[in-house]
């Protein structure tokens, strides 16, 4: 290591008599991909250099000499802080997987025999990208979701970027935890639409150019009864064969109403069936004259006057545009 030079009485006196007290953590916690800051506190100082803990040898992960720097640790160290103001903190770019489980320690500058060795453990961690949606997504309304990733360099958060749908808003935060550990949340606005059901919601991150990608959310886009067009009924010689069909999600239920009557049994006969979103129910009766159908969830209701096709003639088919 380097020792005190000699080039002031005052110099020597100052390397003799100064005792550095060092704050450094016990650990760190480094995403992989991103940068790491050990924060390194002490008095005002000349320079520090760093080294990684081995049983034999000193080997320079820093120093003001590059030329030094051990192979897997060169171009990768810097210590960004004021000396003079006491600042001794490492940033470690591109954090590896190799990083993990090693220690590292500073050595402060003008060297003293009170030097203090003070040892640092790195943890890595895989980066992980998680996503959360509010529970109900309804046609044509605002819904929000989380992105979040966890990250270890302050100076250059990761970027995230939301993959499915156009957001209408995004406010982006970012929160210190404990292990200098940083958490970068996105929370975004998106306009629900039925058209939209069943699609995927996805955020991703980017580490060291390598792409993180959140698990995906399908959206349930909820939205009222819609009672399609190719609903109708049509008279036969034995009376009324009506069916209403309606879109809906969740599925809707419906009901019926006959010459202003909503109690159609005993004398009608109804039996409804699901096709994915599709309720179609069909009313059989004696001949009516007035008849709609009502679509109904929780989220709305449509009413239908339905139309009452008679054939032609004898014989002739029925326009039912069943």
């Amino acid at each position: 290591m380097e020792r005190c030079e000699l080039f002031l009485t005052v110099s020597v006196l100052s390397c003799l008599s100064h005792g550095w007290e060092v704050q450094v953590p016990e650990s760190v916690k480094a995403v992989k991909g991103s940068c790491v800051m050990i924060s390194c506190h002490t008095s005002s100082h000349s320079h520090v250099n760093w080294f990684k803990y081995k049983g034999v040898g000193y080997p320079v992960v820093y120093s003001r000499n590059t030329a030094g720097i051990i192979a897997e640790f060169r171009g990768r160290t810097s210590v960004p802080g004021s000396p003079s103001q006491g600042d001794c903190s490492l940033k470690i770019n591109n954090v590896r997987q190799e990083d993990n489980g090693i220690s590292l320690y500073p050595w402060i500058y003008p060297e003293t025999s009170s030097n203090q060795y003070k040892y640092i453990l790195i943890n890595v961690l895989n980066p992980e990208v998680s996503i959360s949606v509010e529970n109900t997504q309804t046609d044509g309304k605002l819904f929000s979701a989380n992105c979040t990733v966890q990250y270890s360099c302050p100076s250059s958060p990761p970027p995230l970027e939301w993959m499915g749908l156009s957001y209408i808003s995004n406010n982006v935060t970012s929160t210190v935890v404990s292990g200098g550990l940083w958490t970068l949340v996105a929370r975004a606005q998106f306009r629900a639409n039925r058209l939209d059901h069943n699609r995927t919601l996805s955020c991703n991150s980017t580490f060291n150019g390598k792409s993180i990608y959140s698990t995906t959310v399908m959206l349930n886009i909820l939205f009222p009864p819609s009672i399609l067009m190719n609903s109708t009924c049509f008279v036969s010689a034995g009376g009324v064969q009506c069916v209403c069909r309606a879109e809906a999600e969740p599925q809707a239920n419906i009901f019926w109403m006959v010459d202003g009557s909503s109690a159609v049994h005993p004398h009608f006969n109804t039996t409804t069936t699901y096709a994915g979103r599709i309720a179609v129910s069909e009313l059989t009766g004696p001949p009516a004259s007035n008849v709609s159908c009502k679509a109904s969830n929780v989220v709305g209701t449509d009413t239908y006057q339905m139309p009452i096709l008679h054939p032609l003639s004898e014989g002739s088919a029925f326009l039912n545009g069943v």
